[in-house]
């Protein structure tokens, strides 16, 4: 069912089912759990005295659901500023070496969503945490927002571009392809929940260029691909 949802596939190095790929999951999935069960919570509980100090105590009633939609609102506008100017600048030449790990993923793979060097998964889980201190938001709204956040990281590294999906409509539009485009040509689309830094800095012509030219017809096997890989890759 999923298979027609895939986006292009067009090099080998991208195929789940070479041996490199298949090796790299099996330890993006031991990655996944130690970060949920002990780098997460432990970054949390360092975190834990500077939310106190922005009055976000756990035991206190929780808010109205107009305060927390509000909340989550900004913590999803704050959390999409922080992450594409911090993403952008880990593909500097100076930091790269810190994001690198995240790219041996040439294609989105679900297993490639906490797949992360250590600075590298700091510089991700601040933009999920910072704007939620700064409003000082309740930590059940904070909690809602990192669930929420967990999903659409999740979802833009699936690898299946589900056109119904939430985090892939509306202002989300793109979700999938737009990090897929990300991982396979190493370029652009830096932006997290939507393209609105995206297409402010310019950084996404190179992804729309690319999708102009594949819904003209103009493809020719897995060797099609208009736009070089930068070096970095």
């Amino acid at each position: 069912y999923l298979a027609g949802y895939e986006p292009p596939r067009e090099r080998m190095d991208m195929d789940p089912t070479l041996p490199a790929n298949v090796s790299r999951d099996r330890w993006a999935i031991f990655e996944m759990i130690l970060g949920s069960v002990l780098f997460v919570p432990s970054f949390l509980w360092f975190l834990f005295p500077f939310m106190k100090s922005a009055k976000m105590d756990a035991f206190e009633d929780p808010p109205s659901f107009y305060v927390t939609l509000k909340h989550t609102l900004i913590m999803i506008m704050g959390c999409d500023t922080m992450f594409y100017w911090i993403h952008r600048a880990m593909h500097h030449p100076l930091l790269y070496k810190y994001h690198k790990k995240h790219h041996e993923y040439k294609a989105t793979n679900v297993w490639a969503t906490e797949y992360f060097d250590v600075i590298d998964l700091l510089a991700n889980i601040l933009p999920g945490v910072v704007p939620g201190v700064l409003i000082g938001a309740h930590f059940q709204t904070l909690l809602l927002f990192t669930a929420l956040r967990g999903y659409q990281s999740t979802q833009s590294h699936s690898g299946y571009d589900i056109p119904y999906d939430v985090f892939n409509i509306g202002p989300f539009w793109g979700s999938v392809k737009r990090h897929d485009f990300h991982h396979s040509h190493n370029m652009g689309c830096y932006g997290d929940f939507t393209p609105f830094w995206d297409t402010v800095c310019g950084t996404r012509k190179n992804f729309d260029d690319y999708w102009a030219t594949r819904q003209n017809g103009v493809v020719v096997g897995e060797k099609t691909h208009l736009l070089a890989r930068p070096k970095q890759a």
